[in-house]
């Protein structure tokens, strides 16, 4: 331990170090161990300092932890992989990628700046750390592609499924299509965890886009799954740290509130949401309320019509719940 100890600090203290290789071999030899122990998180905790500090020895560290990870055929703990979730990639840097794709990736190499960034490594220019980062984008985007594609390990994908959808706004347009039918394969086999972050990954993918792709069978697979989601603990935490509502949430504010979006499809999650409300215990009861009290203030003259169509037996019972939902069930109404 104390060795392992040693050279974490060492690494984190001077990450130009000359003989920094070897520190991370170090570092990768004992998080390629299925055994988490001391070790391991120290390890672990001296790349996640490295990734946030210095660009070249992250590019150098991401490498070695790819390689290393396939080498092992993806049977390696998954905070290894969760351990991608800390760098800091600019928007700069996937620009950067994807002009170098347009340009069959032909770097275009300044010898002056070569020069001096070998007589002061510790300053790297704003060139060449775009240029860093986004080597290291493209070998986690190729490293999470290949997990999606190849493991079976649930808990490997959940992880992967959370980083993807945190670096979505860097991912090469050109990879969209690709992307999005592993995300349908995994749908089809996965867990209801594994659903919903594959769900969440599809629909920020596309947000803020100028890509004109069609989300319809991820929104209607979206509707199927919140029936089965409404007799669930939603409290529950998921990848990532948030919780199975907190999901719910944010996919729907992705699908209602990020753009146009057509009446029918505001209806029918309003109809459904209203169902899922009678599910489950009280808190749960409550989250659903609260969605569909935002949902009604929002699109007020578009919920009219589940009141004129008699979809009011619900309310009928959601009267008779529980103080709590009792009342917000009549707030509810109120607003419609």
């Amino acid at each position: 331990m104390v060795p392992v100890t040693c050279a974490a600090s060492l690494l984190v203290a001077v990450p130009h170090f000359n003989y920094r290789t070897e520190l991370l071999k170090i570092m990768v030899s004992q998080l390629s161990r299925r055994k988490v122990d001391a070790a391991f998180e120290k390890c672990r905790e001296a790349l996640e300092s490295l990734f946030k500090e210095d660009d070249r020895a992250s590019f150098e560290a991401v490498s070695m932890l790819s390689k290393m990870v396939k080498s092992r055929k993806y049977r390696v703990d998954p905070k290894v992989i969760e351990m991608f979730k800390v760098l800091e990639i600019s928007t700069a840097a996937a620009e950067a990628e994807v002009s170098r794709t347009k340009a069959q990736r032909k770097r275009r190499k300044d010898k002056k700046l070569e020069k001096e960034l070998a007589e002061a490594e510790a300053q790297v220019s704003l060139e060449e750390r775009e240029r860093l980062q986004s080597d290291i984008l493209k070998v986690v985007f190729g490293l999470y592609f290949r997990i999606l594609k190849e493991s079976q390990d649930r808990e490997m994908l959940r992880v992967v499924l959370d980083g993807i959808s945190r670096f979505t706004r860097l991912i090469n347009a050109e990879f969209f299509g690709d992307l999005l039918e592993v995300l349908r394969e995994i749908l089809e086999r996965g867990e209801i965890e594994e659903q919903l972050l594959c769900l969440h990954a599809a629909f920020e993918l596309l947000a803020n886009q100028d890509t004109k792709v069609d989300l319809s069978f991820f929104v209607e697979r979206f509707y199927d799954l919140l029936l089965e989601l409404s007799v669930r603990p939603l409290r529950q935490t998921m990848a990532g740290g948030r919780s199975m509502m907190e999901m719910v949430i944010r996919i729907l504010d992705l699908i209602l509130f990020s753009g146009p979006t057509s009446p029918t499809r505001i209806v029918g999650f309003y109809k459904r949401l209203l169902t899922c409300s009678l599910h489950g215990e009280e808190k749960e009861a409550c989250l659903w309320l609260k969605l569909l009290q935002r949902l009604g203030s929002r699109f007020p003259k578009r919920v009219e019509s589940v009141w004129e169509e008699g979809k009011g037996w619900e309310i009928a019972l959601l009267k008779k719940y529980s103080g709590r939902v009792s009342e917000m069930t009549r707030e509810l109404y109120s607003i419609n």
